[in-house]
């Protein structure tokens, strides 16, 4: 009885929260992912995981030229906004509690002492937005390999994916950065009008309305409709650094 009620009460806590709610739902039913198999050793996971990033962008290599659109005259992001202590004692008190093996300190514990290390985050932000360098330390991950799916081979290194852990004051810069640069995006009207990731009021679920919508007014005209998805090996892992920031400059 005192179980039942347990999760009644955890589910109808988490109801609005899609990604709590199924996280507890998969812990109700038991469908967490099992550790990282002791037949694969470290070095085996990290020449997987080179190598097929490596693979991937050998694949490419000898492929055309990527095309750039211009932005529009008199659009440009000249410097980014310094924060105060202010804004750092904000972020750090919305981080959820979950902290990297690269923090010295967990995220508990620097909500205790915000007021005492917010000035020296203001220091260290401020001048890494502008001196456009970000520290290289922040750059530093724990991989945990985590198995794709349930029923694969857990003693096949291809069953797996990294992970990557960053220490929790890098995220925090970050989302500073990308708080920004979003608003600076949505203010010049840069974003594509049917881009639905990493927007406010979008999601998978925009994404999908708008292709089920245009598929039911194809078939209502009469006309055939086909949907063709794709699924990119190592998409995030293996973007070309110059190209991105040459795609920047010239687009954004």
């Amino acid at each position: 009885m005192k179980r039942s009620a347990f999760w009644c009460d955890t589910v109808e806590r988490d109801r609005e929260s899609p990604r709590k709610l199924w996280r507890s739902v998969n812990q109700l039913l038991g469908r967490g992912r099992p550790p990282a198999s002791s037949c694969i050793t470290v070095d085996e996971f990290s020449r997987f995981f080179s190598e097929k990033v490596n693979a991937v962008r050998s694949s490419t290599d000898g492929a055309p030229e990527p095309f750039f659109s211009h932005v529009p005259l008199g659009t440009s992001l000249v410097s980014s906004t310094s924060v105060t202590a202010d804004d750092i004692v904000s972020a750090i008190s919305r981080l959820p509690d979950k902290s990297s093996a690269a923090d010295p300190l967990p995220v508990s514990v620097m909500k205790l002492v915000v007021d005492e290390i917010a000035p020296f985050l203001t220091e260290l932000f401020n001048s890494s937005m502008s001196t456009g360098h970000f520290p290289s330390t922040f750059k530093e991950a724990f991989i945990t390999p985590a198995i794709k799916k349930p029923g694969l081979d857990v003693t096949n290194a291809q069953s797996y994916r990294p992970i990557s852990n960053l220490s929790v004051v890098s995220k925090l810069l970050e989302r500073i950065i990308a708080q920004q640069l979003n608003t600076y995006l949505q203010s010049s009207g840069l974003l594509q009008s049917l881009q639905s990731g990493f927007r406010p009021g979008h999601s998978t679920e925009t994404a999908v309305l708008r292709v089920l919508s245009d598929l039911l007014q194809a078939v209502d005209s009469g006309d055939v409709a086909a949907l063709v998805l794709l699924d990119l090996s190592a998409a995030f892992d293996t973007v070309d650094h110059a190209i991105l920031c040459r795609r920047l400059r010239l687009s954004f």
